[in-house]
């Protein structure tokens, strides 16, 4: 007889998925578990570059340094936001920036 026949063995496989799916979940939900980021914060999400070079380059920064809002007067970038940006790679910029409407170019070196 195949395991897969018998009905309670599907229902524990299909539970077992779903434990699986919320222990992936609930590792990458307390990676991110602020609702705002400020520039620095932004900085060490991405990681791979100086802060002077976050900084001094709107081009590198979280939707070219246009903040989603204002926390305590700081410019803040959302989790959703940040989530975006911080997987993008230097190629994917100039897209990511036409998206946004940024206006930031990069710098030439």
């Amino acid at each position: 007889m195949v395991l897969m026949e018998i009905p309670e063995f599907k229902i524990i496989l299909q539970e077992l998925e779903k434990i699986k799916q919320n222990l992936k979940d609930s590792e990458y939900s307390t990676e991110w578990q602020a609702e705002w980021y400020n520039d620095e914060s932004c900085w060490l999400k991405k990681g791979g570059m100086a802060l002077s070079t976050y900084r001094s380059n709107r081009y590198y920064q979280c939707k070219g340094g246009i903040p989603d809002a204002y926390v305590g007067g700081r410019k803040v970038w959302s989790r959703a936001s940040v989530q975006e940006w911080a997987k993008l790679t230097d190629d994917k910029l100039e897209e990511y920036h036409k998206k946004y409407k940024t206006g930031a170019k990069k710098c030439k070196n």
